[in-house]
């Protein structure tokens, strides 16, 4: 409340019009952030901090002293008037007046030729012989969940210089956001403005190729988005803010309608398929009929897809960082000989009944930044602004990079179907051949590998049998151990056997085999075959 006292009566005005002028300056600033981009909230915000370092001009009351014949909210009535006449804006308010012309945004869109969904690794494989056919080829069906994908930036495409943030407020025609009621949705974390995660919505169907004996790298495959849309906001520089001194971008990324071969328009994504050893034809005869040669892509495209697949080009090598060894053991066994109903010899492969259901279960969080990224050719919509192809780091390349989803808790689970190998493959490290289980901690899919068994641990081994003595085979079994539990799966013979992929030197504990409920305390570490009766 003002102080009614002559001596105070002008600082009172004078203040109350500052902050009248001030309310109906900042507060549609804050009610338009609600709605407004990003980018533009905060450069407003910061201009509007800026001029807040201006001095307090006061008004200088007009030298006129006319009589005011109505009570005015400071009872004025009986002295000369104060009110200023032509009283100039003072600095701060004409500064914050200014604010919405001094942050003006561009918009325009981006299209990247394909962006990589997703990276599906092979898990074993079968071939048939004339002699041995094969009843079931491995797989894993991705179909029932919706984690797997990865969080995705463009930031890498913009100049260092250009401060870049993902903003989901963008709009625009030829620009459509995908959401849970497609194959494909896009999501944002409540913690970060760099990335944006793009995952498979439930349902929607998703499995590997059929693979032959071993673990053939070249059956991988690569789920391609071929509509991708990047939605840009962009402010130009402000010399006189620190904080816009080099301009600002935001992104965020979408999809584009497409028309398909019979002219009907689709707002979805436009989403393909393809192997290792698909994309690796076609760098060698790149003149073949393809729905992506007709869509314009190169050898180059081609490598680039590749590069996000560290198994693509022959290498063995597993990074820890990248991948996180599972607590599953599989056991890959060969086809064996058998009678059918008609009594003709064949070849059986008991895995073929059953099915394993993986799950994430690191049980550890991720640490640290690591990515893939990738490069390609990209379109811009028509009349794209100086502004924003200003900040662009190539003019004919847009790169896009997947990066570390940082958790252990993603809920992605897939079902892998089990197969034998044909009695022509040789097990590189010798028998019993296991294959380990690890999770790709940028794409959020499973990987496998078979592990050399003389530079793993060796938790636990054992027989599994009923009451009679006899060997359950393709039996579900867990080891808990410490705060772990590990899982497999008994052998035809009913055997069953615990490793750790890391060679890490782990002190003998005791530790708990469980099936179906029942479990038995044993010692880890130990050679010894252990006879647990179900």
């Amino acid at each position: 409340m003002c102080i009614r006292s002559f001596q105070k009566i002008r600082f009172c005005y004078c203040c109350s019009l500052l902050c009248s002028m001030l309310a109906l300056t900042v507060l549609p600033l804050l009610t338009k952030a609600q709605t407004t981009p990003q980018i533009q909230a905060s450069c407003e915000l910061a201009c509007d901090e800026r001029c807040g370092t201006l001095p307090i001009v006061p008004c200088k009351p007009s030298q006129t002293t006319s009589m005011i014949s109505t009570k005015t909210d400071f009872e004025l009535s009986a002295f000369p008037s104060l009110i200023p006449q032509n009283c100039p804006v003072p600095p701060q308010v004409a500064c914050r007046q200014a604010c919405p012309n001094v942050c003006s945004l561009s918009s325009g869109i981006v299209y990247p030729k394909f962006t990589v969904l997703a990276v599906l690794y092979a898990p074993p494989g079968c071939t048939s012989l004339p002699n041995a056919t094969c009843q079931q080829q491995g797989y894993v069906d991705y179909s029932h969940q919706n984690s797997i994908g990865s969080q995705v930036t463009q930031k890498y495409s913009f100049q260092d210089t250009v401060t870049t943030i993902m903003d989901t407020t963008f709009k625009a025609l030829d620009f459509l956001t995908m959401s849970s009621t497609d194959s494909w949705s896009t999501t944002t974390s409540q913690t970060t403005t760099a990335t944006q995660t793009v995952t498979k919505t439930a349902g929607s169907e998703l499995k590997t190729n059929p693979s032959p004996d071993g673990i053939n790298h070249d059956e991988d495959s690569f789920v391609l988005l071929l509509n991708p849309a990047v939605g840009i906001y962009a402010i130009p520089p402000i010399s006189n803010i620190t904080s816009m001194v080099h301009g600002t971008t935001s992104w965020a990324v979408g999809i584009k309608p497409y028309i398909d071969q019979f002219g009907v328009t689709h707002n979805a994504p436009l989403t393909v398929q393809y192997s290792v050893g698909q994309l690796k034809a076609l760098i060698s005869a790149p003149n073949q009929q393809d729905l992506l040669i007709e869509r314009g892509f190169t050898s180059d495209d081609f490598t680039q897809i590749l590069s996000t697949d560290p198994f693509a080009n022959g290498s063995t090598a597993i990074d820890i960082k990248r991948f996180s060894a599972l607590p599953y053991n599989v056991t890959y066994e060969a086809l064996s000989p058998a009678t059918d109903s008609d009594g003709n010899q064949v070849m059986r492969c008991d895995a073929a009944t059953t099915t394993i259901v993986l799950k994430n279960e690191t049980g550890q969080s991720n640490s640290g930044d690591f990515s893939t990224s990738y490069t390609s050719s990209f379109n811009m919509s028509v009349g794209i602004p100086k502004v924003i192809t200003s900040d662009f780091k190539d003019e004919t390349k847009w790169t896009q990079e997947s990066v570390n989803t940082q958790s252990s808790t993603s809920d992605t689970s897939a079902t892998m179907q089990i197969s034998c190998h044909s009695s022509a493959w040789k097990d590189p490290y010798g028998r019993p051949t296991i294959v380990g289980v690890f999770w790709d901690n940028i794409y959020n899919s499973y990987m496998f590998a078979f592990l050399d068994v003389s530079h793993a641990n060796l938790l636990a081994q054992g027989t599994l049998k009923n009451a009679s003595g006899n060997s359950l085979a393709q039996k579900d079994v867990s080891l808990v151990y410490g705060k772990k539990t590990y899982r497999t799966r008994t052998d035809s013979n009913g055997a069953f056997r615990f490793y750790e992929a890391a060679a890490t030197v782990r002190p003998r504990r005791r530790a708990k085999i469980v099936v179906d409920g029942a479990s038995k305390t044993v010692a880890t570490g130990q050679e010894k075959t252990v006879i647990v009766q179900h």
